[in-house]
C-alpha cells in the first residue's frame, strides 16, 4: 500500500514525471474506458468462482495513468473495479460466511498504523488523501480475494487465469524485444520506445516499470509449477514455464531473475522441507558469524547480488546500509529526509525501507510479521495435510510468496502493483480452508 517512484529510466520520460503528471487529472482512453464496462458488466454477472477474473485483467493490461479524478481524488482503474467488487459481494450476500483470522487482525491494523503515521509525519491533508486512498487499496484488493476464493477449486482457477493473462503479457514484451516499442504506450504511462540499459531493452508491457515486469513472471513460475503438482496438466505447465521466463528474462532486471531463482531454490528445497527449522536456523547462524568475520557488515554482500549488467546492487546496499545506520531518524514516525542520506537514496528501491520510512518501526515490525504468519500458515497447512501432491502444491504457493519477499530487497512495489502481494497472501490465509476441506476427508 506504499507508494514510491522509480528514478527515471527511459529516454523520452521518466517513471516519475509520468507517474506524477498522472495524477489528479482525468485521463482516459477510449479503448481502456470500454475495457473497464466490459470488466464492470463482467464482474457483476460472471459467477463468483471466475468473479476475480475482471480484476486481474485490469491490473495486467491496463496502465495506471489511466483513472478518473473526483474532487481531487484519484480512482484508477484498479481502485474502480476493486470497488465494483466489493458492491457485487454485498449485493449477492457473499461476505455471510467469511470469517476473520489472526493475520486479517494484523493486516488492518497495519493498514491503519500505515496511514496514521504517514500524516504525522507529514501533517498535510494531501498525505491524508493519498495514505486513505492506499489504504482503500490495500483492504479492498486483500478483503475481496479472501471473501471471492472459498476453496482449492477458485485458487486452481486463479492461478489458470494468470497463466492465461501471461500469454498477451509475454507476446507483448517479445515485441518490445523485436520493435523497441511498447504496445501498450497509447495507453500511457508507459514510454513508447523501450529503455535500453547496458545494450540490453528492458521490456514491460502494462506494468510501470521492467522491475515489476519481470517480478510478475518470477511469481508467476512456482504457481505453475505448484497447479502441476494438483492436477497434472502439462498443457498448463509449458505455457506457465515459457510465459513466465520470457516475461522475467525480457525484463533484464537483476531483481527479477534473483526473485526467480529464490523460487526455484524454494521449489528445490522441498527435497527437504521436513528438516526446514534446522535449515533455516543453520542460515541465520551461518549469516550472523559472516557479519563478525567479513571486513563489512553482512547485509554488503547485496552488493554482489547483481545478474544482468548495469545491475545496480551496489546502490541497494547503500541503502540499505543507510537505513540502518540511520535508523534513530526514521524508527518512530519514519522521515522525508532518505533523500539526504546520499546521491540517489531518494529511489527507495525496497520495500522493507519503503515501509519503514513511510511509517516507522512499527509499520515495519507489522509487515514483516504478515509476511512471517503467511510462511507459518503454510508451514501448518503442508504439516495437516496427507495427500503428497497436495503438499507440493502448498509448498510451491509459498514458493511464489518467497519470490515476492526476494523481490521486495531490490524494489518499492508501486503504481497498483502492490496487488499480486496482497493476491498471494489472501491466498495462503485462505489455505486454511484447504486444512478443514482436508480434514474432513
Amino acid at each position: 500500500m506504499t507508494q514510491s517512484f522509480a528514478i527515471g529510466y527511459d529516454s523520452t520520460m521518466s517513471v516519475r514525471t509520468i507517474e506524477q503528471y498522472a495524477f489528479n487529472q482525468t485521463l482516459l482512453h477510449p479503448l481502456a474506458v470500454a475495457f473497464l464496462f466490459l470488466m464492470i458488466i463482467l464482474m457483476f454477472f460472471l459467477p463468483r468462482r471466475f468473479a476475480i477474473f475482471p480484476v486481474l485483467l485490469i491490473a495486467c493490461y491496463i496502465t495506471t495513468w489511466q483513472r478518473i479524478v473526483i474532487a481531487g481524488l484519484d480512482f484508477s482503474f484498479l481502485r474502480i473495479i476493486l470497488i465494483v467488487g466489493f458492491l457485487r459481494i454485498i449485493m449477492r450476500s457473499e461476505h455471510q460466511n467469511f470469517k476473520i483470522e489472526n493475520i486479517d487482525k494484523i493486516f488492518v491494523i497495519w493498514v491503519f498504523f500505515s496511514i496514521v503515521m504517514n500524516v504525522i509525519l507529514n501533517k498535510t491533508t494531501g498525505a491524508f488523501i493519498n495514505r486513505l486512498g492506499l489504504g482503500l487499496d490495500a483492504s479492498s484488493a486483500y478483503f475481496f480475494i479472501r471473501i471471492i476464493l472459498r476453496d482449492e477449486k477458485d485458487t486452481e482457477n486463479l492461478i489458470k487465469a494468470l497463466i492465461l493473462i501471461s500469454i498477451p503479457i509475454c507476446a507483448a514484451m517479445l515485441n518490445e524485444q523485436l520493435t523497441n516499442r511498447n504496445l501498450f504506450s497509447v495507453l500511457g504511462g508507459v514510454p513508447e520506445f523501450t529503455h535500453i540499459r547496458d545494450g540490453r531493452l528492458r521490456s514491460q508491457g502494462a506494468f510501470a516499470h521492467p522491475i515489476l515486469a519481470g517480478t510478475f513472471g518470477s511469481f508467476l513460475f512456482p504457481l505453475t509449477v505448484g497447479l502441476f503438482f494438483k492436477n497434472n496438466n502439462g498443457k498448463f505447465l509449458i505455457v506457465g514455464l515459457f510465459t513466465s521466463l520470457c516475461i522475467t528474462i525480457t525484463s533484464s532486471s537483476s531483481g527479477p531473475a534473483l526473485s526467480l531463482l529464490g523460487a526455484i531454490l524454494g521449489l528445490f528445497f522441498w527435497l527437504f522441507h521436513k528438516r526446514m527449522r534446522v535449515i533455516f536456523w543453520s542460515a541465520i547462524f551461518g549469516l550472523t558469524c559472516l557479519h563478525f568475520i567479513m571486513t563489512g557488515p553482512v547485509w554488503a554482500l547485496i552488493a554482489r547480488a547483481g545478474v544482468i549488467g548495469g545491475s545496480t546492487a551496489g546502490f541497494r546496499y547503500r541503502l540499505v546500509n543507510s537505513a540502518i545506520t540511520r535508523i534513530d531518524e526514521w524508527w518512530l514516525f519514519g522521515t522525508k529526509n532518505a533523500m539526504y542520506w546520499g546521491w540517489g537514496l531518494q529511489d527507495i528501491c525496497n520495500m522493507y525501507i519503503r515501509v519503514g520510512i513511510d511509517g516507522g518501526l512499527l509499520c515495519l515490525i507489522l509487515f514483516v510479521t504478515i509476511i512471517f504468519l503467511s510462511f507459518k500458515i503454510v508451514g501448518n497447512v503442508i504439516r495437516e495435510t496427507h495427500q503428497k501432491n497436495l503438499k507440493k502444491y502448498l509448498w510451491a504457493i509459498g514458493c511464489a510468496y518467497f519470490s515476492h519477499t526476494v523481490a521486495f530487497m531490490g524494489v518499492a512495489y508501486f503504481s497498483g502493483f502492490m496487488f499480486f502481494w496482497f493476491l498471494n497472501t489472501a491466498i495462503i490465509v485462505n489455505l486454511t480452508k484447504t486444512s478443514n476441506f482436508e480434514a474432513t476427508k
